[in-house]
């Protein structure tokens, strides 16, 4: 019998895939012999990890082969090879990430919102990258600073915006299977809203790696108020028996 396991979308600088792991249920109940890949770099590209799992294979007498490179360990010249493929296929993933990260830094810098789920209260205009303020939810994002600038508890925010029928983003997201999902849309909860309190992004400013820099878009609320609402949410005590 022959099986066929992928994983898309996954990095190789983990093993903890949804195919490796079937994979290795699999050879643990003895109903493996050979594992064919294509390229070993596309098993790991971890060596911490690529040690264990030869280990693994080798105590349940499974045997790792590939379509497009000669990986055999049957001499040490092998073994070395493979272990110098591996720290190559390390070095690129590590350098990958590194080249990454400061060219995030580099948008920061440059005051450019480096991506993720678009913050409530805006939009995104891809043409010109850059956040602008959502016609209906900025303002709700503005009287929730407000409001809490003049100490009222996030709790009794969340639960005034729940009974007007206000709601959460809605976000439509792309799953690693392919599938897309939309999520929020859910009540607001004092938790989540300090967590907005708290995000620079709103009085103008992006934020990379803890470094703060000025932001290309449009603030929703000023410093002042921005810092106030701060300071209230991180003294507010929510009173025992509140509902989040």
């Amino acid at each position: 019998e022959v099986g066929c396991l992928v994983d898309r979308a996954y990095s190789g600088g983990t093993m903890d895939r949804p195919g490796i792991q079937a994979l290795m249920r699999m050879v643990q109940a003895g109903q493996v012999k050979v594992v064919l890949i294509f390229k070993l770099e596309r098993v790991s590209r971890n060596m911490d990890e690529w040690g264990p799992f030869r280990a693994f294979l080798k105590k349940y007498g499974c045997r790792l082969e590939s379509a497009t490179e000669s990986i055999s360990e049957e001499e040490p010249e092998g073994r070395l090879k493979n272990n110098i493929m591996m720290s190559v296929a390390e070095f690129e993933r590590l350098n990958t990430a590194k080249k990454t990260r400061l060219k995030m830094l580099e948008q920061a810098k440059r005051g450019y919102w480096n991506g993720g789920l678009i913050p409530y209260g805006y939009t995104y205009d891809k043409n010109i990258q850059s956040l602008h303020p959502h016609a209906s939810e900025a303002p709700v994002l503005q009287r929730i600073f407000q409001q809490a600038a003049k100490l009222v508890s996030l709790t009794q925010i969340a639960n005034a915006l729940n009974a007007e029928g206000v709601r959460t983003k809605e976000r439509i997201i792309q799953r690693k299977n392919g599938k897309t999902q939309t999520i929020g849309g859910q009540l607001f909860r004092s938790d989540g809203l300090r967590l907005m309190i708290q995000n620079p992004i709103y009085r103008g400013a992006v934020k990379f790696e803890g470094q703060e820099f000025a932001g290309r878009h449009e603030a929703v609320v000023s410093v002042e108020v921005w810092e106030k609402a701060n300071a209230a949410a991180a003294d507010i005590q929510e009173r025992p028996g509140q509902v989040d």
